[in-house]
């Protein structure tokens, strides 16, 4: 092979590698995890759980107390309704948690709760 393809040929593969690099999965699961508390946001539909434990932070969000879905976020009010049966029934969860941005009042964002029968 030619000097010049071998270099052409690293270029690209150094490009690619550094394109698949910056990829990262869009969420984090966390659990199964028994959550403490459903809170329901000061006059909006903001939903917000916590699990007696830090949350788990993949976007470096400041706040870690809670997991929050906020008003209007794909699937805020079935976030909900599996929030409450899982406390209520004292059954696992499993928190899907985005990893880049934070929710308005700076806490990891909900995508998505899924409830464990023991």
């Amino acid at each position: 092979m030619s000097n010049e393809i071998k270099t052409i040929s690293l270029a690209l593969l150094f490009f690619v590698s550094m394109i698949l690099s910056a990829a990262s999965p869009a969420q984090t699961a966390v659990g199964p995890i028994n959550l403490t508390q459903v809170n329901t946001g000061w006059n909006s539909d903001e939903i917000s759980v916590g699990t007696g434990a830090p949350a788990i932070n993949p976007a470096t969000c400041p706040m870690t107390d809670l997991y929050v879905t906020e008003s209007g976020a794909p699937g805020n009010r079935s976030h909900y309704a599996a929030a409450l049966t899982a406390l209520a029934n004292g059954l696992a969860v499993v928190i899907v948690v985005a990893n880049q941005g934070c929710s308005s009042d700076g806490r990891p964002k909900i995508w998505g709760i899924t409830i464990y029968k023991k």
